[in-house]
């Protein structure tokens, strides 16, 4: 039997202070090959609020105005998509 393939995460909002400010995010990533961790995207739903770098399981988050935004991270792979919340 094939097990699932998921992301997880401890904390799915995140909080930015400032335009400028950096934050490194990461997601928990199940029964998937870690050579596959390099087709993990990243999306912000308003990449004018957020920029994202995505590298594998985790990225960084960078304000760069206020607002709020959705990033979601996903694989064509795993069963589900997850979203971080950025305020």
């Amino acid at each position: 039997m094939k097990k699932s393939r998921y992301f997880t995460v401890t904390n799915n909002a995140v909080f930015i202070d400032k335009p400028g400010q950096k934050t490194s995010v990461s997601v928990n990533v199940h029964n998937l090959d870690t050579v596959s961790y390099s087709d993990i995207e990243w999306v912000a739903s308003d990449p004018n609020i957020v920029s994202v770098i995505g590298n594998g399981a985790s990225a960084v988050l960078i304000g760069l105005k206020t607002g709020n935004a959705v990033v979601t991270c996903r694989h064509k792979d795993v069963y589900n998509s997850l979203n971080l919340y950025i305020y």
